[in-house]
């Protein structure tokens, strides 16, 4: 589960750096999603649908995406 920094780069930089940590079937919640108030989250999202190793499984809740790690 990701709520860090809200900014587009600082996303960006924590999706890549923890994700490489989450082993295959793990999956990483991004927070805020689609909250209205942190549109660079959603931005990332929807520039990284396609990312090497990560499936988008898509909106879980209130304000989060979840991505499943597949190698």
């Amino acid at each position: 589960f990701i709520d860090g920094g809200h900014g587009y780069e600082t996303v960006k930089y924590d999706f890549f750096t923890f994700g490489e940590k989450v082993k295959p079937g793990g999956k990483i919640y991004l927070h805020d999603y689609e909250s209205g108030r942190n549109a660079d989250v959603t931005r990332f999202v929807s520039d990284h649908m396609d990312v090497e190793g990560f499936k988008p499984i898509g909106k879980v809740g209130e304000m989060m995406f979840l991505y499943e790690r597949t190698s």
